[in-house]
């Protein structure tokens, strides 16, 4: 009996060395892989290394100030014209401020006639910077007086109401003319055209038409006084 039992036992163990064997033929042992290497940079808190530069710091955006209010010295013309002349033109005319008024005077309804006016009597403009030495009048192109203010209103209204054309039409013959022709002519078109525009309506013209026509005067008073401005004045130096 104990011999069998030996055999049993010994057959077992052989069976269990073959096992081993061909375990290890076929199923090699795994190899243990490295520990993964850490790399010299680090991304620690997602720092990249390759930082960029700082861009500078902005300056802060200065708040943007309201628009002031009307500046009463506002007069890109010029200041030949006193505040007190500006303020009796504004009195005369629509407008709410100087601002608006001196829009009106860079349109189109009222620098073709002063253009106009400019190049048909500029030996007739109080003072001409290009003939400061012109002989006679006492200082430069004054060759006469300014025309009387409500003859020259009155003439211009005439004019108008009764659409003379000598004063409207469009290219009229300005042989001889005087210098309250040049005047007329000026309030008649300035009128004319900015009664088309709608600055003046044809109830306003009835009601106070020879004031419309002062008014008008006025703003060619202006105009010359700022053209007589000497653009390139004398120097210390010259």
């Amino acid at each position: 009996m104990s011999g069998w039992f030996n055999f049993a036992h010994k057959q077992q163990q052989q069976q269990q060395d073959q096992q081993q064997q061909s375990g290890d033929m076929c199923f090699p042992s795994p190899r243990k892989s490295p520990k993964p290497q850490t790399p010299s940079y680090s991304f620690v808190n997602n720092e990249n290394p390759y930082r960029r530069l700082e861009s500078p710091s902005l300056p802060p955006t200065p708040a943007m100030s309201p628009p002031s209010s009307f500046n009463p010295a506002y007069n890109p013309y010029g200041s030949q014209l006193s505040m007190q002349h500006e303020r009796l033109i504004l009195e005369l005319l629509p407008f709410k401020d100087a601002q608006a008024f001196h829009t009106w005077l860079g349109s189109d309804y009222v620098r073709g006639s002063w253009h106009e006016f400019r190049r048909s009597s500029a030996p007739m403009l109080p003072f001409s910077p290009s003939s400061a030495s012109g002989s006679g009048s006492g200082g430069g192109g004054r060759s006469s007086g300014e025309p009387d203010k409500h003859k020259t209103s009155q003439a211009a209204k005439d004019a108008i109401n009764s659409r003379k054309p000598k004063f409207l039409v469009y290219h009229p013959d300005k042989t001889a003319w005087t210098v309250e022709d040049h005047h007329i002519r000026f309030i008649a078109t300035v009128v004319a055209d900015n009664m088309l525009q709608g600055l003046w309506s044809e109830s306003e013209w009835k009601k106070k038409a020879i004031d419309i026509a002062k008014a008008v005067f006025e703003v060619l008073v202006f105009l010359k006084a700022v053209d007589a401005v000497d653009k390139e004045p004398p120097r210390y130096s010259d």
